[in-house]
């Protein structure tokens, strides 16, 4: 009776021992799932913004160059700093002009008194006026073969 009673708490001791490390097996899996998932949801997050950005700067790129095309068919004394947004097809885009008439002394060349601008092209989004995509270009006076100006 005794080697019985024995063998019983051995096993029981054993049974114990099992289930303990059974339960330690299951929070070290549970803990291993929730840092993947912790990850991975981080890992989309930032992806959704990439994307986010990607898209914007492609679709601002676009709207810069229809843009420039524009400012650089107007005529010469009509380029002024200007504002305003591309319609409702681009509805959370705007832009903005920061035109800038160069001397001869910005240039280093005589003669050349209002006959270039700078312009500073900027396209952000109306939601957020932090994200915006920046041009820089000049644009020359426009001198026929007699140098008379046209």
């Amino acid at each position: 009776m005794k080697n019985f009673f024995i063998n019983a708490m051995t096993t029981q001791s054993f049974r114990m021992q099992q289930g303990g490390l059974a339960l330690l097996e299951v929070l070290l899996a549970v803990a291993v799932i929730s840092i993947t998932w912790v990850t991975l949801i981080g890992s989309q997050s930032q992806c959704v913004s990439l994307i986010t950005e990607a898209q914007f700067e492609t679709t601002a790129a676009f709207l810069m160059q229809q843009k420039l095309a524009e400012l650089h068919l107007m005529k010469f004394d009509d380029l002024n700093s200007d504002n305003g947004e591309f319609g409702e097809d681009f509805a959370n885009y705007q832009w903005k002009t920061e035109v800038q008439v160069l001397s001869e002394g910005d240039l280093n060349m005589e003669g050349a008194d209002d006959m270039v601008k700078s312009i500073l092209l900027t396209v952000f989004s109306s939601s957020d006026q932090k994200v915006s995509s920046q041009v820089h270009t000049l644009v020359c006076r426009a001198i026929d073969g007699n140098n008379n100006e046209q």
